[in-house]
């Protein structure tokens, strides 16, 4: 798996979730520049990439079969967090 930007966020989430339903352990992820950070935006200094990410867990309703189970476990009221790459 690969993916860039927002693609590479999704191949980090979900490449360990492919690995585990592959035939195979041969799955590997290449990430370029997937990283987004739980950072105030400059102006309003409000986290709006974190509200966005909670909305999107949200409707995507990732909870109910979460990619990163160890994360969700790390967080349990904060599963939005494991969007992070931090």
């Amino acid at each position: 798996m690969a993916g860039s930007s927002a693609g590479g966020l999704a191949a980090m989430v979900w490449v360990d979730y492919v690995r585990s339903k592959a035939k195979t352990n041969n799955v590997f992820g290449i990430i370029d520049s997937g990283i987004f950070l739980d950072a105030a935006d400059f102006k309003t200094h409000e986290h709006l990439f974190v509200l966005r990410i909670m909305n999107i867990f949200k409707i995507a309703d990732v909870e109910s079969s979460p990619p990163v189970p160890d994360c969700i476990k790390a967080n349990p009221n904060s599963h939005y967090k494991c969007m992070f790459a931090e």
